[in-house]
């Protein structure tokens, strides 16, 4: 919806914004998936093949590597020591991440995940300098080895809330920023 057209033709289209929302969301995040791994397999083939040409004697495919790895890595975390709070922790991550980078999506009209990644990376900075500065101050002074390895799941726990609860707002920010969109806006950001 780069220009003024796309985005009336997008906003006449008969659907509700919930529906349109919901459309785009899965379009970009299952279809880019989808694209991204079949444009790999795809390039990974063509590049399968020109190997029987440029260098005979070897031959290899990423992709067939990719899932023996994938296939072997689920196979050994089943057998590890990572344990159902783990994988939540990075499962919690995961979709905090698309949440944080959908609502970027939605705000940013030019370069929408350049400009999310350094929003992203410049309130990580911040947040680590605000952090550091009240560790100086002696703010987490309580959170010594021993307690941290008795409450680890109190803090665990608490996190996937605290993030959960982000991810919740940022998906739902998205939606209304989605909702105000107009056909004439902000030549950088979709207000």
């Amino acid at each position: 919806m780069k220009t003024k057209i796309k985005r009336e033709n997008f906003l006449m289209l008969p659907a509700s914004n919930l529906e349109k929302y919901l459309g785009r969301l899965l379009n970009i995040t299952v279809g880019g998936l989808l694209l991204t791994l079949g444009a790999t397999i795809i390039a990974d083939f063509i590049q399968f093949l020109f190997s029987f040409i440029l260098t005979p004697g070897l031959h290899t495919s990423i992709t067939w590597n990719f899932l023996t790895f994938i296939g072997n890595g689920f196979v050994e975390v089943n057998k590890s020591a990572l344990d159902f709070e783990g994988m939540l922790f990075m499962l919690i991550n995961a979709i905090f991440v698309h949440s944080f980078f959908t609502l970027g999506a939605t705000f940013f009209r030019k370069h929408p995940i350049l400009s999310t990644t350094f929003t992203g990376l410049l309130l990580m900075l911040i947040i680590g300098y605000a952090i550091n500065g009240l560790g100086e101050v002696g703010v987490f002074n309580f959170l010594d080895p021993v307690f941290v390895n008795a409450y680890s799941h109190a803090f665990i726990f608490a996190y996937i809330i605290i993030f959960l609860v982000i991810s919740a707002f940022n998906y739902w920010a998205s939606y209304k920023l989605f909702t105000r969109m107009q056909v004439i806006c902000n030549k950088w950001i979709n207000i």
